[in-house]
């Protein structure tokens, strides 16, 4: 079985997993750098801190997981081939192709994998305010980032990151029938830290796992 979440602020990655019902579980130790790399996570990692922003695992009981506040988190998985991704997508994650790297990184390992995605609480279209260099850097990894953008009056740009994710992985060939999005803006719902109000040492943890 695939057992997954999105927690809250204050919430502890270990604590999510074992009222989830895993046991034993192993959580590696990894660091966020903003960028597209993806590495496969296995219990005999022991203490080592993994860098990436995409963690991939086989083993049963090894707890792929990401913090976000505001960026995106995405868990991938594919029940029959037994195959499990978190992902963390900021504005950076999604200019550089976090999410369709991950894809790629599982089909290499499972070419035939039939992957699902779902896409957790991150700050909203409505409230996700950024300059022209951001629209830049997300607007070279899709064809047309004009349905993903709005003006706003201080001349910057409202930007779905959602949006662009979807298209992107429209690309890699996982159908919008096989993503689900939980549409909460952390920005908006105090249930959730938000760097861009103003939570800057607190997280919400979003986790994966094969049980």
């Amino acid at each position: 079985m695939i057992e997954r979440g999105f927690g809250h602020r204050g919430q502890v990655v270990s604590d999510l997993v074992l009222v989830n019902g895993v046991v034993d579980a192993f959580i590696p130790k990894t660091h966020q750098v903003h960028g597209a790399l993806v590495k496969h996570v296995t219990a005999e990692m022991g203490d080592l801190v993994m860098e990436a922003d995409a963690f991939v695992a086989t083993d049963p009981k090894v707890v792929c997981s990401v913090m976000t506040a505001d960026c995106v988190p995405l868990l991938m998985w594919d029940t029959q081939a037994r195959i499990v991704a978190a992902v963390h997508a900021g504005w950076r994650g999604v200019a550089a192709n976090i999410a369709t790297a991950t894809v790629d990184f599982i089909r290499d390992m499972v070419p035939n994998a039939d992957l699902r995605v779902a896409m957790g609480p991150a700050m909203g279209s409505s409230c996700y305010e950024v300059g022209d260099e951001v629209v830049s850097a997300c607007a070279k990894t899709i064809s047309d980032i004009s349905p993903f953008i709005k003006a706003t009056s201080q001349g910057h740009q409202l930007i779905d990151l959602k949006g662009i994710l979807f298209e992107q992985l429209g690309h890699v060939g996982v159908m919008p029938n096989c993503i689900e999005s939980d549409l909460t803006c952390t920005h908006c719902n105090t249930t959730y830290a938000s760097y861009r109000r103003g939570d800057r040492r607190e997280r919400q943890h979003s986790w994966i796992v094969i049980s």
